[in-house]
C-alpha cells in the first residue's frame, strides 16, 4: 500500500492538517506493519478488519508478538501498543493509563481467552504533550522493541518524530526513532528477526489478567451497537455526498455494506479485492464473494462499486 497524498499530510502534520487533524488512523498503522513483516517477524492483526470482532485472531502464547490497538471514536480515540512475551502482556500507554479501555478489553479478551497464568503490566512510557500524537507513540514504541530496546527507558526527540515517519514510509525501512541528544542509548544496535526479551531496568508491577468481574458480553453488546450506530451516520453523510455528486438514483435502503474511509486495493496482496465491515454484525458476506458474482443469494442485487473522493462504497442498485 502507498499512502494516499492525503494520508502523507496528516503525518507531516503541517497546514490542514495540523493540530487535531495530524491524528494517525489505519492507514498509516497499516503501511507501518507492511514495513514491519518485512524486516521482521512480527505481522500485527489489522485494526480494520479486527473492529468486527469475530476476525480478531487468537494469539499464538508460545510467540512474542506487537500490537496496536485502538479505543474510542475517530475523533476522539487513543493508539496503544502492546507487546506480549512469555505470559506477559507489556502496554505501552503514551498517557500512561493504568487500565484499558473497553474496546481495548474486548480485544484482549478475545486474544486471550485461555488468560490462566497470564500477567499484564501497564509500563511507564514517555508522555505526550498533545493529544493527537498517540499513534505517532504507539508506532515508535513498537519500532523501539524490534531494536531489542525497552520503551519505557527512552525519551524520543518529538519535533523529530513525525519527519522520522515520513521517511520510513517513503523509503519503506524500519529504523529507531530519534531521541533527545541526553538520552541516546541506542547505540550500536542490529535487528534481529527473533530478538531476546526487552530489558526492564526497573521493575513494573504485574497484575493478573483477570477480567471475570468485567462483563464482556454487556461490552461487546455496547460496543457492536455503537459500530453500527456510527457506521450508518457515516453511510447517511455519504449518501447525502452520493445524491449531490452522481445522477443515479440511489435511494439510502440501498446502501449495504460500509467500507472503511481511504481501504484500497492494496490492502489484500494488491489482489483487486476490498476490505470490508460490514453495517451489521449479522452480515457474512466476504469481498471476494461480492467481487465474484453478480448477486449473492436473495437478498442481494448487482453490486457496483462507486469511487467517490477517495472511499469505497457497494451500492445495491437496482438491477
Amino acid at each position: 500500500m502507498v499512502l494516499s497524498h492525503e494520508d502523507q499530510l496528516i503525518v507531516k502534520g503541517t497546514g490542514q492538517f495540523s493540530g487535531v487533524r495530524s491524528k494517525l488512523n489505519d492507514n498509516h498503522i497499516f503501511e507501518f506493519n507492511n514495513i514491519l513483516k518485512s524486516y521482521t517477524s512480527f505481522n500485527m492483526q489489522c485494526t480494520v478488519t479486527m473492529q468486527r470482532l469475530s476476525n480478531i485472531r487468537q494469539a499464538d502464547l508460545n510467540r512474542q508478538f506487537i500490537q496496536t490497538l485502538f479505543s474510542g471514536s475517530s475523533n476522539n480515540g487513543h493508539w496503544i501498543c502492546i507487546f506480549y512475551d512469555n505470559k506477559v502482556i507489556h502496554v505501552y500507554y503514551s498517557i500512561n493509563k493504568r487500565n484499558l479501555d473497553g474496546d481495548n478489553l474486548i480485544t484482549i479478551n478475545r486474544m486471550f481467552p485461555n488468560k490462566e497464568h497470564l500477567r499484564i503490566t501497564f509500563e511507564t512510557v514517555q508522555y505526550q504533550t498533545n493529544s493527537n500524537d498517540c499513534g505517532l507513540f504507539a508506532i515508535s514504541f513498537a519500532v523501539a522493541i524490534v531494536f531489542n530496546v525497552c520503551p519505557c527507558n527512552i525519551l524520543f526527540d518529538i519535533n523529530k518524530m513525525r519527519e522520522h515517519l515520513c521517511e520510513m514510509y517513503e523509503t519503506f525501512t524500519i529504523s529507531p526513532f530519534p531521541l533527545e541528544s541526553s538520552n541516546d542509548v541506542y547505540g550500536i544496535i542490529q535487528m534481529n528477526n527473533n530478538f531476546n526479551n526487552a530489558i526492564h531496568v526497573q521493575k513494573f508491577k504485574q497484575l493478573s489478567l483477570d477480567l471475570s468481574h468485567i462483563n464482556i458480553e454487556k461490552l461487546e453488546s455496547t460496543y457492536l451497537e455503537k459500530l453500527a450506530e456510527d457506521q450508518q451516520l457515516l453511510i447517511e453523510n455519504e449518501f447525502i455526498n452520493l445524491k449531490s455528486n452522481n445522477s443515479t438514483n440511489i435511494n439510502l435502503e440501498e446502501c449495504t455494506d460500509y467500507i472503511i474511509e481511504n481501504l484500497n486495493k492494496q490492502h489484500l496482496n494488491n489482489d483487486n479485492k476490498y476490505d470490508v465491515i460490514a453495517a451489521s454484525e449479522s452480515n457474512d458476506c466476504r469481498v471476494n464473494q461480492i467481487m465474484k458474482q453478480n448477486s449473492i443469494k436473495e437478498c442481494y442485487v448487482k453490486m457496483d462499486i462507486l469511487n467517490l473522493s477517495n472511499k469505497k462504497y457497494y451500492i445495491k442498485n437496482n438491477a
